[in-house]
């Protein structure tokens, strides 16, 4: 009898005891590296959907290992992380006795599944000896100027008093755990340059092999575009008996605006300003500074994403000033809208209604003027199509428009329709009137045409087709100096700091420019030094180069002390900067780790963190923002390549052995922002010849979520599992009695259809949770958790073991049919998990069961030992178990991948289509070695083929060998 819990106890033991998946770097091996992502450990452990894509990279690392590659397949714990911290303040526990905890539990469920880890290079990213060399690559990223200070408008909660992520922050703009609306507020923080990078991570990604929603995820996020930059200077605010003065020829403020279709510039008819750009006042007149005060202040109470949600009512207040259009010299409105951000771009845009959707609408809400700067020409007229004046016909072809495809301009006397691809104009009022009451009374939505067409109202280059009108209009702002051409990206710098405690400290050392000053010069190193006192050297008080400076900079200045270079001097925002290489900069074990009250990160508060003496004549702060859980997550994967160098991030034959991650598996949420970051990190440490290779993630593949049911009552609100009775196969809520609909959903824990994989495991096994995860769906897509599946492969295990005892059945098949099926499974299994198709995988290996043993007693050995190396990938307990029992030997973990023979793929039969007139008419049974003349007559011969020749003359007979016989007949 399959006895799971004893096999599986027993098995888990020995793995431990023996080390059987330790990693060596035996460079004579061809490596293979399999990764997982791993979520952050929780108080709650795993649920069922967590050893998913854990089970499908250990089915890779065991196959490969049976191929006999050096396979590298560890874990680690991404534990520096918000829900942590929270927790901590919420229970005044300290963070790093429930980390310690959390990551005890979920180790103790992972040992209980079987996995191939290395449990000897487990990372734990809040350990000192790891967090040293995130510390280290942040300071090489400073050195290079990509890390830099910035003031920026971060969340606020005034109730809590501390800065809070994003993801602390509700759609309604207030705090996740009081309530409190939400403010934005300026801060000083830490930025990392990833915008420098933009191209190379563009360009990258279609040399990886991932899945290609995952790589235009990538390419959408850094949204590369390419458009030009123009200012447009502010119209004078004097007004005088002759109207408003031009502010051409005086000094005025400008703004910036980016586009990428310059071929419409001439139809702007309004801008928009951010209500935090940073000039925004500049612009503001007095008759409109109340209500623009008023707006600013509540656009500072929304969040970035509600600002810009497209399903969000647009708001707008108008300055009071104008600005000029350079192009043709136009004054046009300057407003202020909220769907502008103050921290992308320029910070303002042009508006062109005619052709963007959302300027349309504001220009239809505030009656401003619509300039139609594009239009659809009919061009094989050779003349201007269908230009119509007043006539009744454009009654007509708006009646005849049945699609209701006609695009609208106010001002300029012209309706153009994409579906007749013509012009019309009219010069009557009477007309007009009679166009906009028809589209009115007949409810016809009003098309913007945002495509690239002929340009009208466009001064000299009227009717050029638009890339040809960019080109040429290029050229017009190149020649008079007022544009630059200029390559944006949506992408932006990486905010890279955070006001908490549980992340990792930022190893610089800030030194106000008052003590900064008081510190001795020198010019030359040999100059007379005292013990524990601070110089600067500084290159501008010598033409002699420092012995210990390895940059190119001739204003190099260092800071002294002790004979040695302690540090370069930089300039911060406020301060005088220097780094502290004394590495690891450990994280103080405090017992107030809550927020500081004003804003400042906890660590604000520990006056031994913070002061730091670093010679007699200095005494300053510590930088006590501290870095997000990125950091520790950006290079993990390069650690597990040498996991106790002290010396080194990794050493480089190491690094050069393992190359490239060759399997990373893991949640499709982290798409954009872990990928992205981790990539940027891994070309950065490329360029300073830390790694030698560019990318970080060779083959990546995401997993579909494992969902459950749930139930929702008629208004969608859900309930929980709980709160649902079942009775004659429906379903109803408890309280109300209400009948409810069974759905399904993705596992919440609000709604009480989380299943705890122990559970699990206890009773049915951790072989039988692994063969379901895999075998429920394709790997890639999201499937339901049913307990009746569990209960089949559960059964097919019990069949298995079976097979190896007195029990076992012979096949009602010939040897050489059964045999023929091993060497087709051999190869299905195989490719099957190369390609990430596990659940036909499983298929194949059911279907070899069922069919049982061949005849012969050798045969049956041959089949036994390669059944058992089959499923070990998948069922590695029982395989072990079975191994032994058949062998009496070393772990099946030591054995060959079998070799199929290509020959014993093929069936001795083919059944192939039979093709007459045209058409597939029905299938023959052929030999696979039959000659073409016994093909063709056993084709011709065949009753169902033979009635569709008859009273008919064969012209042409081809025969295409295994796949289709086609008679061709008159």
């Amino acid at each position: 009898m399959y006895n799971h819990k004893e096999i599986e106890a027993k098995w888990q033991a020995y793995w431990e005891k023996n080390k059987t998946f330790k990693v060596k770097n035996d460079f004579t091996k061809p490596k293979y590296y399999t990764l997982d992502m791993f979520p952050y450990p929780s108080g709650a452990g795993l649920h069922v959907g967590h050893p998913e894509w854990m089970t499908a990279n250990d089915i890779v690392a065991r196959y490969k290992n049976a191929c006999w590659f050096n396979v590298l397949h560890p874990m680690w714990w991404d534990a520096f992380w918000l829900p942590a911290e929270n927790y901590a303040i919420k229970t005044w526990t300290h963070p790093r006795i429930t980390t310690d905890a959390n990551i005890a539990t979920f180790k103790s469920q992972l040992k209980k599944l079987g996995f191939s880890y290395d449990w000897d290079i487990e990372i734990d990213t809040t350990d000192p000896k790891y967090y040293k060399w995130t510390q280290w690559i942040f300071l090489k990223l400073f050195e290079k100027g990509l890390a830099y200070e910035q003031d920026l408008p971060i969340n606020y909660c005034p109730s809590c008093k501390t800065w809070l992520a994003n993801e602390e922050v509700l759609n309604d703009f207030t705090c996740e755990r009081c309530w409190t609306k939400v403010e934005k507020r300026k801060i000083r923080q830490w930025v990392l340059a990833i915008t420098k990078y933009a191209d190379r991570l563009l360009d990258d990604v279609d040399k990886l092999d991932w899945p290609e929603s995952i790589k235009e995820m990538q390419r959408n996020w850094i949204g590369k575009s390419e458009g030009c930059e123009f200012s447009m200077k502010k119209v004078w605010d004097k007004v005088n008996s002759e109207g408003r003065e031009s502010a051409l020829g005086h000094e005025n403020k400008t703004i910036s605006v980016y586009t990428t279709r310059i071929d419409t510039v001439f139809g702007m008819t309004y801008a928009v300003l951010a209500p935090d750009h940073k000039d925004v006042m500049d612009f503001i007149t007095p008759e409109q500074k109340e209500a623009c005060l008023k707006y600013i202040e509540d656009s500072a109470k929304k969040s970035d994403q509600d600002r810009t949600q497209d399903d969000k009512e647009k708001t707008w207040v108008f300055t009071g000033s104008f600005v000029i259009n350079p192009f043709n010299n136009k004054e046009v409105p300057l407003w202020i809208a909220d769907y502008v951000l103050g921290n992308y771009g320029t910070w303002a845009v042009m508006a062109v209604p005619a052709h963007d959707t959302r300027d349309f609408e504001f220009a239809k809400k505030y009656d401003l003027e619509i300039i139609t700067s594009v239009v659809i020409w009919a061009p094989w007229s050779y003349t201007w199509s269908y230009i119509i004046s007043y006539n009744q016909d454009i009654e007509n072809i708006i009646k005849n428009d049945d699609k209701k495809e006609i695009t609208f301009s106010k001002s300029e006397n012209c309706y153009s329709s994409i579906k007749w691809g013509i012009i019309i104009w009219w010069n009557a009022e009477v007309l007009v009137d009679l166009s906009k009451k028809y589209l009115e009374l007949n409810n016809i939505d009003i098309k913007i045409n945002t495509n690239y067409w002929n340009l009208v109202n466009s001064w000299k280059f009227e009717w050029l087709f638009s890339l040809n009108a960019i080109k040429s209009i290029t050229e017009f702002a190149e020649e008079n100096n007022f544009w630059t051409k200029k390559t944006n990206f949506k992408l932006r710098d990486w905010l890279f700091s955070r006001q908490r405690y549980w992340w990792e400290p930022i190893p610089l050392i800030h030194i106000s420019t008052e003590d900064y000053e008081k510190i001795p010069r020198i010019s030359d190193m040999n100059e007379k030094m005292e013990e524990n006192i601070a110089y600067v050297y500084d290159k501008k008080w010598t033409e002699k180069r420092c012995k210990n400076c390895d940059c190119n900079d001739i204003w190099c200045t260092k800071l002294i002390i002790n004979w040695k270079v302690f540090s370069k001097v930089y300039d911060g925002i406020y301060w005088k900067i220097v780094c502290d290489y004394n590495l690891p900069l450990e994280l103080p074990n405090v017992a107030d780790f809550a927020p500081s009250g004003d804003g400042n990160s906890p660590l604000a508060k520990v006056p031994d963190f913070v002061n730091i003496k670093l010679a007699d004549n200095l005494t300053w702060k510590r930088e006590t923002n501290t870095m997000p859980q990125w950091g520790g997550s950006c290079w993990y994967y390069l650690r597990f390549m040498d996991p106790d160098n002290s010396q080194n991030l990794v050493n480089p034959e190491i690094e050069k052995y393992w190359g490239q991650v060759d399997s990373y598996v893991g949640w499709a949420e982290h798409a954009v922002l872990h990928l992205l970051y981790a990539r940027f990190w891994h070309k950065f440490l490329f360029d300073i010849w830390v790694v030698s290779f560019d990318e970080p993630f060779f083959r990546l593949r995401n997993q579909g979520l494992i969902l459950a049911h749930a139930f929702q009552r008629k208004n969608w609100w859900l309930l929980a599992n709980d709160l649902v009775e079942e009775k004659d196969w429906k379903y109803f809520e408890i309280e109300t009695w209400e009948e409810v609909d069974r759905i399904v959903s993705k596992m919440s824990k609000s709604l009480k259809n989380v299943i705890n994989p122990d559970d699990i495991v206890e009773e049915f096994g951790a072989d039988s949770l692994r063969l379901y995860e895999m075998y429920m769906a394709e790997f890639k897509d999201s499937a339901p958790w049913d307990s009746k599946g569990i209960i089949w492969v559960r059964r097919f295990l019990e069949k298995a073991e079976r097979i190896f005892t007195s029990e076992a059945k012979i096949s009602t098949e010939d040897d050489n049919f059964t045999m023929k099926l091993v060497h087709k499974t051999i190869k299905k299994v195989q490719e099957d998990i190369e390609n990430y198709k596990f659940n036909t995988a499983i298929a194949a290996l059911i279907i070899l069961v069922n069919n049982w043993l061949p005849k012969d007693s050798e045969l049956q050995k041959e089949w036994k030992n390669t059944f058992i190396v089959l499923l070990n990938p998948f069922a590695p307990h029982l395989a072990e178990e079975l191994w032994e029992r058949i062998w009496n030997k070393h772990s099946i973990s030591n054995e060959t991948w079998p070799i199929y023979d290509e020959a014993m793929t093929i069936d001795d039969t083919i059944t192939i289509w039979v093709q007459v007139l045209g058409k597939l008419r029905w299938t023959i049974e052929i030999n696979k070695d039959e000659e073409q003349v016994s093909v063709l007559e056993k084709a011709k011969s065949n009753e169902e083929v033979a009635k569709w020749l008859e009273w008919k003359t064969i012209v042409k007979e081809i025969y295409v060998p295994w796949k289709i016989v086609n008679i061709v007949v008159k």
